[in-house]
């Protein structure tokens, strides 16, 4: 199976290098233009679905992604973003402050084994198991199958490091391409 791995474009918490997590916020207008602009590049790659996390950033990505594809397109909660817990909304030097040191090495970009348990959010166990069940469940259905994924950084990054990848979720408005599994 292969694997179109698009992150959400922005919103303005990406901007300004807030904690989203859970938080369900919108694109913004940058957002939405990078959707578009991403949709350009994305038609003559085969995708047969699409397949979005269920927060909005995700779902709004994907919409307009779409008006171009025009794709079969689903929502499945399994590729929402890590829970960050208390410091979803902060920005990492607050989450640092609130938390205390051992957070920050967590928000080293290619940090893909973490634990935001004690501070009520997830541990990297439960969201690769989650993206994982969906993989696994597409790719006994199709396994010849070209799926895009509209998901997350830190859910993304945690996918790839544990499937053996470099842990570098794409940047907004680009995407990048796996066979699932290897």
């Amino acid at each position: 199976m292969k694997l179109i791995i698009v992150r959400h474009t922005q919103t303005d918490w990406n901007a300004v290098r807030r904690i989203q997590g859970h938080v369900d916020r919108p694109l913004n207008a940058t957002g939405r233009k990078q959707a578009r602009a991403l949709a350009q590049t994305l038609r003559n790659l085969g995708a047969h679905t699409i397949i979005s996390s269920d927060l909005q950033r995700a779902q709004q990505t994907a919409a307009i992604l779409n008006e171009t594809l025009q794709l079969p397109l689903t929502i499945d909660a399994r590729l929402r973003e890590s829970s960050f817990g208390e410091i979803e909304g902060m920005t990492r030097e607050q989450a640092v402050a609130h938390c205390g040191r051992w957070v920050a090495p967590y928000f080293h970009p290619e940090c893909y084994d973490y634990d935001f348990r004690s501070i009520g959010g997830e541990h990297g166990d439960t969201v690769f198991t989650r993206h994982k069940a969906l993989l696994d469940e597409q790719h006994k259905k199709n396994p010849d199958a070209v799926l895009m994924l509209v998901a997350h950084a830190r859910g993304l990054r945690t996918l790839l490091g544990r499937l053996g990848h470099p842990p570098k979720a794409p940047e907004q408005g680009t995407y990048m391409l796996i066979n699932y599994p290897e």
